[in-house]
């Protein structure tokens, strides 16, 4: 991480820059539709974003989504952007120019403990890979809040569907988060956890995070020393604004990201990307 002694009030980016993007509450005003049971993946950006990718774009600069989702849940409308690369899976999988460079997955037997564990207890969570996400419900329920995302009961259901049992991260509610602390060590010694501010609560593999994505993402855009910037709202992405020498938070973000960011933008239903990115002389 580079020095930032420099004021955002007074500074001004004058060469190549590489930035990098949350998603849910950052690109994309997504709240609304998750509160009302919405289909998560019809919400895009807006036409200020667009606009502002293409002048990036012209300017030289690199752009990187860097979201929780995983692939499977990036619309079409975030591919059309035109970033330079996608980090998803909150760092577990990195792609340069739509071909995945790196991918980190969950192992198949700390997945099958999860999610033992937590059908013991009676908790609903969603297992989310780069192919394909899946709900696992109580018996009986069919998960529908988000499109795309299938339903399984058990272990032999979820195999069925998911042969290699390839996944990311989990989510579930943050009203469960206290039954991962009655559970010992286990889910602490696998995972982080994050307050995504939306009522869930990502789990993502232990030591693998939106800053370690960021890591790999410049290490394979090969020399150059970029500026850096990170844009987000939540908790998980907390380590990419740690990792960027320029964290923005957004004016929605939640406090913990603000007293970590070196600039407070506007929040997202008012382009707050858009308004960083003009005061940074970004576009």
């Amino acid at each position: 991480m580079a020095d930032r002694s420099t004021a955002p009030d007074t500074f001004r980016c004058n060469r190549p820059a590489a930035l990098f993007f949350d998603v849910d509450g950052t690109l994309v005003d997504s709240k609304n539709s998750i509160e009302s049971d919405g289909d998560l993946t019809e919400c895009g950006p807006s036409p200020a974003i667009v606009d502002a990718f293409r002048r990036m774009r012209d300017r030289g600069h690199k752009t990187f989504i860097c979201t929780g989702r995983t692939l499977n849940l990036v619309p079409a409308s975030l591919y059309e952007l035109g970033s330079t690369g996608i980090i998803s899976g909150a760092g577990a999988t990195v792609s340069i120019d739509d071909e995945i460079r790196f991918r980190k997955q969950i192992p198949v037997e700390v997945v099958r403990e999860a999610m033992s564990r937590l059908r013991s207890a009676g908790v609903e969570f969603i297992l989310e890979g780069d192919a394909v996400c899946v709900a696992i419900m109580n018996y009986g329920a069919t998960y529908t809040a988000i499109k795309g995302i299938l339903t399984a009961h058990s272990w032999e259901e979820l195999s069925g569907l998911v042969p290699d049992l390839g996944f990311a991260k989990l989510t579930l509610s943050n009203e469960h988060v206290s039954l991962l602390k009655r559970e010992g060590d286990f889910f602490f010694e696998y995972f982080d956890s994050a307050d995504l501010g939306m009522g869930i609560t990502e789990l993502t593999m232990r030591g693998v995070t939106k800053g370690t994505g960021i890591r790999h993402a410049l290490e394979l855009l090969g020399p150059g020393r970029w500026l850096t910037f990170g844009f987000g709202d939540s908790e998980n992405d907390l380590p990419m604004l740690d990792e960027v020498d320029i964290p923005v938070a957004m004016g929605n973000a939640l406090t913990s990201v603000r007293d970590r960011s070196m600039f407070v933008t506007v929040p997202v239903e008012e382009d707050g990307v858009v308004v960083a990115l003009e005061r940074f002389g970004l576009i």
